[in-house]
């Protein structure tokens, strides 16, 4: 884990104006006056002794994510043969006299055009 380094800084002002854009002698810092130290209390930063994590692993997962070890081994393999409870998945025909004509679809026949009367005409055998 990270350690937090104590950062302090002593403003002090010995009758001089500060340069860069101020307009007179600074009086007081954060309520203080004279020799201003600042520590983390006084600027709500985190104490010198606060240890940051640096890793995901060193935190609590209060929020009950799921991690790696909640998954099941086809979530993080993506291999289909390491699925369980595969489902079966059916042979399609690939021709259309594979399947059963239960609608009763004409299978044969004989077609003829009269093109004096515009007229189609189909004898079929079933």
């Amino acid at each position: 884990m990270a350690q937090v380094k104590k950062l302090v800084g002593v403003l002090s002002v010995a009758g001089e104006p500060i340069n860069g854009g101020g307009s007179g002698e600074v009086t007081s810092v954060n309520g203080k006056t004279g020799n201003v130290v600042l520590n983390y209390q006084d600027v709500q930063a985190l104490s010198d002794s606060t240890v940051i994590p640096d890793k995901v692993s060193q935190l609590t997962n209060d929020a009950g994510y799921i991690t790696s070890s909640g998954l099941s081994r086809v979530a993080t393999t993506g291999d289909y043969n390491d699925l369980i409870n595969k489902p079966t998945i059916p042979t399609v025909p690939t021709d259309v006299s594979d399947f059963n004509n239960d609608a009763g679809y004409i299978t044969a026949g004989i077609f003829s055009f009269d093109s004096t009367t515009n007229e189609l005409t189909i004898t079929t055998e079933n």
